[in-house]
């Protein structure tokens, strides 16, 4: 045993849809930690539990969009928002092989 302890005001307990409302409230209670309605997120990335949809990564495609037409073209290199696709594209194809 290491000593560690978890820390019961930081945690949260999530119960997948094939647990009844009624036992995911009654291991919460019995527990003493919260019941959570989503993962939440990780390392700036979205723990992700179901279906990986368009509308999953719409505020990734949304923060990218708005740096995108944030750059005058005239201004930049065409290489730097090529570079900032890509960085975005790799980084959402690891998450979604990593989940």
């Amino acid at each position: 045993m290491s000593g560690q302890k978890i820390n019961l005001q930081k945690s949260r307990i999530f119960f997948f849809n094939n647990v009844s409302a009624g036992k995911a409230n009654q291991l919460s209670r019995a527990r003493g930690i919260p019941l959570a309605a989503n993962l939440g997120w990780f390392l700036g990335a979205q723990l992700l539990h179901e279906r990986v949809s368009k509308s999953t990564f719409s505020s990734v495609i949304y923060m990218v969009n708005q740096q995108l037409s944030g750059w005058k073209a005239k201004n930049i290199s065409f290489a730097r928002p090529c570079t900032l696709i890509q960085s975005v594209i790799s980084y959402n194809l690891y998450l979604y092989h990593a989940t």
